[in-house]
């Protein structure tokens, strides 16, 4: 209950279906509910398809949301990075994908070294100019047998984005120290709660944005671009669960691509003014 509480943990019911880039199939959206409501998903396998797991699974999706063993988890990372991806290129900034460490010229990293980061982005004025290197990660506060890991069950919440921002710059100590690159652990929990960090990247890259726009419009198009970038990033992170949850795999390993709205389509189409929930 507490990962589905915090920074736009509900973004990914509000967005409006204008594109492929903010629908959810009916089955996901399904599984998404029934997540929120704590009843069983819809039919599926009965045990985990790691081969060092096989574990029978539980009815809520909690092991697949969290078992390494799968390869589930890093299969959903893929959509959420290539849409990280496109809101930088949407922002003005030139994206390289799955960046080797060893070709980053870090000082302290090794020649075979195999560690990469999936998205550097640059020509950004943000961070006085710095390319801005991302991580980013989608995790889950209960453990592959359904227990909640330490103190999520108690703390306000966020607590597993905790822990995974404190495993990252341990995994990347080179990019923490660098003053050459800004790192940043783009972190969300499989509820829908996001970092304080991505909340910042999106407004600032929003604002940056805006710059372009003539100055009564800036404030709104800034408001509006970070609505867009939500909704793409909570959907496409809420529709990569759904699909490893419930083997929906095929239609996985994508993002749609596009090209950024003029910014009238912006401002009139993709306006937060209504929900894909009725209300009553």
């Amino acid at each position: 209950i507490l990962s589905q509480t915090g920074n736009k943990a509900g973004r990914a019911l509000t967005a409006l279906p204008t594109g492929p880039e903010f629908k959810l199939a009916p089955i996901r959206k399904n599984v998404l509910l029934r997540r929120r409501l704590r009843l069983p998903l819809p039919l599926g396998p009965r045990r985990c398809n790691g081969a060092s797991c096989r574990a029978l699974l539980d009815e809520y999706g909690d092991h697949w949301a969290a078992c390494m063993k799968s390869g589930r988890v890093q299969r959903r990372a893929v959509p959420i990075e290539n849409t990280v991806a496109r809101i930088f290129r949407e922002a003005g900034a030139v994206v390289r994908r799955n960046q080797k460490l060893r070709d980053m010229k870090l000082p302290g990293v090794q020649a075979r070294d195999r560690r990469k980061i999936e998205v550097v982005a640059s020509h950004l004025h943000l961070y006085h100019g710095m390319p801005i290197v991302c991580d980013v990660t989608l995790v889950s506060p209960l453990h592959a047998d359904g227990q909640a890991k330490s103190r999520a069950a108690a703390a306000p919440g966020g607590v597993a984005i905790t822990d995974i921002e404190a495993a990252k710059c341990q995994k990347y100590p080179e990019l923490v120290r660098s003053e050459t690159c800004k790192f940043l652990i783009l972190a969300g929990e499989v509820g829908g709660r996001w970092s304080d960090t991505t909340c910042e990247l999106l407004r600032n890259l929003a604002k940056e944005k805006s710059q372009s726009a003539p100055p009564r419009l800036r404030r709104s198009t800034a408001f509006a671009w970070e609505n867009r970038w939500w909704g793409m990033l909570s959907v496409a992170a809420q529709n990569a669960l759904a699909a490893t949850l419930i083997d929906d795999a095929p239609h996985l390993l994508h993002a749609w691509e596009g090209i950024d709205p003029p910014l009238g389509v912006l401002l009139h189409g993709e306006a937060p003014t209504e929900s894909r929930l009725p209300l009553r």
